[in-house]
């Protein structure tokens, strides 16, 4: 039976913290790596999205598109991900999996910016993607292309060989059939394809017509990792059978239980003080913990049960975002703090305000390790990255709200209006041809309704504009009795 009072004396503080500080990435992104090995976890909504049928996953940044991406090609993160879903594993061992595109440059296995520059000024997108696809899955230097040296020349040589090519794809398809083996080609950081929105409009619609074509064959999958702001225009899917594409298409949410189950995830598997951890969630909550390959997984109770997880949290933080409960509970108020307007919430924000919690100086002479007034804190710290990757993803977005700094929200939009227009914002934005927002001619209200459909801006039930504390903190605007904006 779970114990529902808070423990004081349930960890050290002066361990947790260390504990938190020596498990949580201080870096906020992969680089296209996947997690230390004892950190991969699985949430239960996204087992669907790494099933090779599965060629359309949609996720915000830091959802985990590049850690998947990663830990797809590595046979052992396979092995961890196949012990966390046993019952509804998405491949086996026999699955083979071969990077069509990602973060990392890579030209012996596929086509950097500047290359694909110059290929679409020559070739349909489609034809480009298929190209990647063939060069792996018919063996790359030994296989169909193998005389080849340069994608300019493989591209040209598939366009001039098309039977040839359909053979030697009919022929790997059947080999891999025979073996019971699928072939995965995964695709990630699909924008850094391009420099305009016009070319990665257009390489994203070949790839994904490349993707849905490779769907024909029994044992050739391709799987692509996508934002979804990426396919909001309707000319990327302006092709027959889109709606196949699109329909498919997989989330990579992280509801609040699965938050906390990568935090477990983190702690359990701490070198020097996870087996402290383990053992007090042990003897306290009478949790039971499981290893496979080196790697503690966490207990179905404490992935699942919100009210296991809310005893364990409050164990090592604050109960309470204040003296008592009128201000929230810590459990609740540390997600829904860092969700966006679409209620999604980022794990690497999640995590990176924990860490920043645990390390603050506000927790100096308390007696629980991490106190509330640290929490918000770390929602400052993690308000602050979320500001800076969407401005890496969309740069207008900086123009546009530089001139509402100080903003009380939430505001009428003639308040927003106004502000704009007094910074003549429409022209700066007109100014930079490559990183305008999509509804650009529309003016101040295409920009306004590209922000609400980023999840920037949120419209309340009476018309008003208001903004997630997630990027409202980063972006300095201000909100009565809200978190300070930073400074």
């Amino acid at each position: 039976m779970i114990q529902r009072r808070v423990q004081t004396n349930f960890f050290p503080p002066r361990e947790i913290r260390r504990l938190i500080q020596e498990t949580l990435p201080e870096e906020t992104d992969t680089h296209g790596e996947p997690p230390k090995y004892g950190f991969l976890y699985v949430p239960t909504a996204h087992v669907r999205a790494l099933h090779p049928d599965s060629m359309l996953v949609v996720g915000t940044r830091g959802a985990g598109k590049s850690v998947w991406w990663a830990a797809l090609q590595d046979p052992d993160y396979r092995k961890l991900v196949v012990a966390q879903t046993t019952r509804t594993a998405p491949f086996d061992d026999n699955t083979i999996v071969s990077p069509g595109f990602g973060v990392r440059k890579n030209p012996r296995d596929y086509p950097d910016k500047e290359i694909f520059r110059k290929l679409i000024g020559i070739y349909e997108p489609e034809l480009i993607w298929r190209t990647i696809i063939t060069w792996h899955v018919t063996g790359k230097e030994d296989g169909l292309l193998r005389h080849t040296k340069a994608w300019e020349e493989r591209v040209g040589w598939i366009l001039q060989h098309p039977e040839e090519t359909s053979h030697a794809l009919f022929d790997a398809d059947r080999k891999l059939a025979d073996k019971k083996q699928q072939h995965l080609i995964v695709f990630d950081a699909l924008d850094r394809t391009a420099s305009t929105w016009n070319d990665l409009k257009s390489l994203l619609r070949g790839l994904l017509q490349a993707a849905l074509d490779f769907r024909s064959f029994y044992s050739l999958r391709a799987k692509a990792f996508v934002r979804p702001d990426m396919l909001d225009d309707p000319e990327v899917s302006s092709f027959p059978d889109a709606s196949k594409v699109l329909s498919s298409r997989v989330s990579l949410d992280w509801p609040r239980a699965d938050l906390y189950g990568l935090l477990w995830q983190h702690l359990s598997n701490g070198q020097r003080f996870g087996r402290a951890f383990r053992d007090r969630c042990n003897n306290i909550f009478g949790l039971t913990w499981r290893e496979f390959m080196g790697v503690w997984r966490v207990p179905s109770e404490l992935r699942k049960n919100e009210e296991t997880q809310r005893s364990v949290f409050h164990a090592i933080a604050s109960p309470y975002m204040g003296k008592d409960q009128r201000r929230g509970a810590a459990y609740t108020w540390l997600p829904n703090h860092l969700a966006d307007a679409h209620k999604k919430v980022s794990p690497r924000s999640f995590l990176s305000a924990i860490r920043t919690a645990a390390l603050s100086d506000t927790n100096s002479n308390k007696d629980v390790p991490i106190f509330y007034e640290a929490i918000k804190l770390g929602v400052q710290e993690a308000s602050k990255i979320r500001v800076k990757e969407i401005q890496e993803d969309h740069k207008w977005i900086g123009i546009a709200m530089k001139p509402l700094r100080d903003l009380v929200i939430p505001c009428d939009f003639t308040d927003v209006y106004r502000r704009w227009k007094e910074a003549d914002v429409i022209s700066e934005l007109q100014r930079h041809r490559d990183i305008r927002p999509k509804r650009l001619d529309r003016g101040f209200a295409g920009v306004r309704e590209d922000l609400l459909e980023l999840g920037v801006f949120e419209q309340m039930p009476d018309g008003r504009i208001n903004m997630p504390d997630v990027y409202r903190v980063g972006f300095g605007l201000k909100r009565k009795g809200g978190i300070k904006p930073i400074r």
